[in-house]
């Protein structure tokens, strides 16, 4: 069946299925690979290479127009005109971003204190340029809604990184070793992207394709500045007022707690701005798609942040090793702003999808107002004081962005909160257990033992999904019907496409 005869509602949920799988999949390669990275190379490495990022990401996002998400949501036929004259603008755009970033070279060594930043930075640079070949096809694809062809590149993309950055780490590149690995799977996503896509670069630009994506773009380019700020601006103080070494374990410590953001939520948020903007005028079926995925979501990310607050001195010290145990207390803070930036992406969907974007500017232009002075107030008390901030702000930010769903009339708090229940009420008997669990075999298995932290983990396992199991919520029990049957089907499909390669193989 192609994709032009099946339900948004079915491409979504392939795309969903692909994009989970591609992301989960990645995420157990580059969690062994951060460990393996984190024990060779040095904790200023990571400092140098996050005040790069960071900048990268601050300077990518001035020419960053949202014109990819303009094309995805315009409901009109896309041409070639509008695809090609996306890419040029782009392009031009990172070029001139690129010299900027040369330019200011001298002062952001001096300012930061930092001089391998002159070798650094340009090479992060090259980075933004690679990537940006590749931004037209993953677009077309992700508009045709053919998550998964897109979701095998990723996946590759990701092996890629992962496995050459160790192999440069064992090879003595040192921080090089994070840049090469990035440029290799880059290059190679933008040239399997192109070929599924079947798109080509051809010098058009066309003004009025250019008038159209801008009409769109400039408001995501204006949510999107705001938004890289305030996910910055507390690297910015730490590297300024601190050191790279803070920064290194701070940046580690956000990483583990972004992990369910950037893995689950964006495994998912990545369909559905798609879905919700093919049904931007049906609010029943965004409040439908919205609850579900708030429900499966929830049900994954609060027993792993949860989970993480718990056992994170354990597991910091045993995984990671002592050298990182500073990153520990400020993990468990974070942890607990980690709930919420999970959900956070999906507010941003609906909004976005259903041609809000302006009041998305306006609300990620507060939180950056908050981040900036919360997070230097906090970077006086170190990097303990940094994360207070975050979880302070990440509160703030959720009833900001709540009540402008409200306003626009697409889903409110009963949307928002009853989807969540089944986790949070599953969360609570699991912070019971592990805790009950640490106070009464700590001594006997010893503190920081691998055997404490095990028993931790199955225990906290255990209680979630049994007390789920036991109080059996509807919400939860629909989902897991519906899911077995998806499973089922997906299942027979597979088993077909196998059975009618059988025969062929015998011969």
């Amino acid at each position: 069946m192609s994709s032009k005869n099946r339900s948004v509602g079915e491409q979504a949920k392939e795309g969903i299925f692909y994009n989970a799988l591609t992301r989960l999949s990645g995420t157990f390669f580059q969690f062994f690979s951060s460990v393996i990275l984190a024990r060779l190379l040095a904790v200023e490495d990571f400092g140098v290479m996050q005040i790069a990022t960071m900048l990268l990401g601050f300077t990518t996002k001035f020419g960053e127009f949202g014109f990819n998400m303009g094309l995805i949501q315009r409901r009109e036929e896309v041409g070639p005109e509008h695809v090609n004259t996306m890419f040029w603008m782009d392009l031009a755009l990172k070029l001139f971003l690129f010299a900027v970033i040369i330019v200011a070279l001298p002062f952001l060594v001096e300012y930061f204190h930092e001089p391998r930043l002159w070798q650094v930075m340009p090479a992060v640079g090259v980075y933004m340029l690679l990537d940006t070949l590749s931004n037209p096809s993953s677009t077309l694809l992700k508009r045709q809604m053919r998550f998964k062809e897109q979701a095998k590149i990723d996946m590759l993309d990701r092996v890629i990184e992962v496995f050459s950055s160790v192999t440069l780490a064992f090879m003595g590149f040192h921080v090089w070793s994070l840049i090469l690995s990035k440029w290799l799977g880059v290059s190679v996503a933008a040239v399997l992207t192109a070929r599924a896509a079947g798109w080509r670069p051809r010098f058009i630009i066309d003004f009025k394709a250019s008038k159209e994506l801008f009409h769109f773009g400039g408001w995501v380019f204006v949510r999107n500045l705001c938004r890289e700020m305030a996910e910055n601006v507390d690297y910015f103080w730490i590297a300024r007022h601190l050191n790279t070494t803070q920064l290194g374990y701070y940046s580690k410590a956000y990483d583990l707690m972004r992990l369910p953001q950037k893995r689950i939520s964006q495994a998912f948020n990545s369909v559905l701005f798609s879905a919700f903007s093919r049904v931007q005028d049906q609010p029943e079926k965004i409040k439908a798609g919205f609850e579900k995925v708030l429900t499966t979501v929830s049900l994954a990310s609060y027993p792993l942040l949860i989970g993480m607050m718990l056992v994170a001195p354990e597991f910091v010290f045993l995984v990671y090793g002592e050298k990182w145990m500073p990153m520990a207390l400020p993990l468990q803070i974070m942890c607990l702003a980690g709930i919420l930036r999970s959900i956070d992406p999906f507010l941003n969907s609906v909004i976005t999808a259903t041609g809000y974007v302006k009041h998305t500017a306006y609300r990620r232009f507060i939180e950056f107002g908050l981040l900036a002075g919360a997070t230097y107030i906090g970077v006086q008390y170190g990097i303990v004081g940094v994360s207070i901030a975050v979880l302070a702000v990440a509160f703030i930010v959720m009833f900001l962005m709540v009540n402008l769903l409200k306003r626009v009339g697409a889903v409110g708090w009963r949307e928002y909160l009853l989807p969540q229940m089944p986790a949070v009420g599953g969360s609570v008997v699991m912070v019971i257990a592990v805790m009950a669990f640490r106070f009464l075999m700590q001594d006997f298995l010893g503190a920081n033992s691998i055997w404490l932290l095990l028993g931790m983990v199955v225990t906290g396992g255990l209680s979630y999904v049994g007390v789920l199991w036991l109080a059996r919520p509807k919400r939860v029990m629909t989902l897991l019907g519906e899911l077995s049957g998806d499973i089922a089907k997906y299942t027979k499909k597979y088993r077909k496409k196998l059975a009618g390669l059988a025969p062929s193989a015998s011969k």
